[in-house]
């Protein structure tokens, strides 16, 4: 309980910092004029820092719904909290600060909780929360994005199946994925609990395939719904209608350039840069852990047991399947809010390399101090970026 106690200060007291390093940054320096952005107009001066890129799409939303085609690529859950708590447009954004914020302390302290669980180690399980709390995409958990809200839904989600509440944890998977294209993912661990032969309370693998399903369902139901409204119910289809059955996958082609490898090209090599740390601990955290895809065949014949190894496993695929469709499908320079934002793996990667004991060798000490300049750098420098209007994570 003490410790819970010391990340929820923690954690609270690293939004603070970072909210009031969002409004500074933002009344310091001078805006870069980008081109081709959103811009969301606010009457309060302080509130132009979380209008920004991504978040002026959210609040257009909030404010006006789905008007543009170009907006259907967010998903409507975050919108959605936010109008929710608001009676009035000139709360818009203060609404959408607290949610994102409040989100970011639960999702810490899920992320202790199941590190506690699965690690069986407080230690570990501290720092990997505190790491949360200053991690490199920090402004985005602060400010008017879904990430924060996603891994709220995500951590305590996957808590929920650590206690074997299977179908709340399919309900707050299933808002998740509401909220996050990459939503869908976390059905990776019911297809973990399947691979493990790993069932309570009289569950079948049935049970597990069918909220599996409804994990992933997200996706299909509102491109459905879309295609009925615009397609078959409206006199005048949209152009789109005869060419795909996705408007998300279409809008994204079109307005975001997004598809398959469609980002790897000699241009985009600054944002692969940017990118390229958060890759590589997702990497390394993959690789260290590998023995868990071990777990597939050590299979015995099915019993109803349950020792988390397939959470272990579960963390593994989401993760692998994350960094994956990153690669060769997004838009690189997002890699680093998303992993962050999804996937425990690298909280307890950089536990582990940066908070070494004496004994360790100079090179280790060397790569734990380049980490924590690593984490620093991407924290203050890509707030102060992205409040102004300069191409950040």
């Amino acid at each position: 309980m003490r410790d819970e106690f010391l990340i929820v200060n923690v954690a609270v007291a690293s939004r603070v910092v970072c909210v009031l390093w969002m409004i500074l940054s933002d009344a310091m320096v001078r805006d870069h004029r980008a081109s081709g952005v959103r811009v969301f107009k606010t009457d309060r001066n302080w509130e132009r820092a979380f209008c920004r890129w991504d978040s002026a799409h959210y609040l257009t939303i909030v404010a006006d719904g789905y008007a543009e085609e170009e907006e259907t690529a967010f998903y409507p859950g975050y919108p959605l909290m936010i109008r929710l708590f608001s009676r009035q447009h000139s709360n818009f954004v203060l609404i959408g600060i607290l949610i994102s914020n409040l989100s970011f302390v639960i999702a810490a302290i899920m992320m202790y909780r199941i590190s506690i669980r699965l690690l069986g180690n407080p230690r570990k399980a501290r720092l990997s929360a505190y790491i949360f709390c200053v991690n490199p995409a920090s402004v985005f958990s602060s400010t008017i994005y879904a990430e924060s809200m996603f891994a709220a839904c995500a951590f305590t989600g996957i808590y929920a199946l650590c206690n074997q509440f299977d179908w709340f944890a399919t309900l707050l998977f299933i808002f998740a994925g509401f909220s996050r294209s990459n939503g869908f993912l976390l059905g990776l661990f019911f297809l973990a609990r399947i691979l493990c032969f790993e069932h309570t309370r009289g569950d079948t693998i049935f049970a597990d395939f069918v909220r599996g399903a409804l994990v992933a369902a997200p996706p299909l139901f509102l491109d459905a719904t879309r295609y009925v409204t615009r397609c078959v119910l409206k006199k005048q289809p949209d152009a789109w209608c005869s060419d795909s059955f996705s408007m998300y996958a279409t809008v994204q082609q079109n307005y975001w350039h997004v598809g398959f490898l469609r980002y790897w090209r000699f241009k985009q090599i600054p944002n692969f840069i940017l990118a390229t740390p958060a890759i590589s601990l997702a990497t390394r955290s993959l690789v260290l852990r590998k023995r868990n895809l071990r777990l597939l065949w050590r299979i015995k014949p099915y019993k109803k047991t349950f020792n988390n190894s397939s959470i272990h496993l579960g963390l593994w695929l989401h993760c692998a399947a994350t960094l994956f469709l990153l690669l060769l499908f997004a838009h690189i320079e997002i890699a680093t809010r998303i992993l962050f934002h999804s996937t425990l793996l690298i909280s307890w990667t950089l536990a582990d390399d940066m908070f070494c004991s004496s004994n360790y060798s100079l090179n280790k000490k060397i790569y734990a101090r380049a980490l924590l300049v690593y984490i620093f750098l991407y924290t203050v420098l890509g707030t102060a970026a992205h409040v102004n209007f300069y191409p950040w994570t």
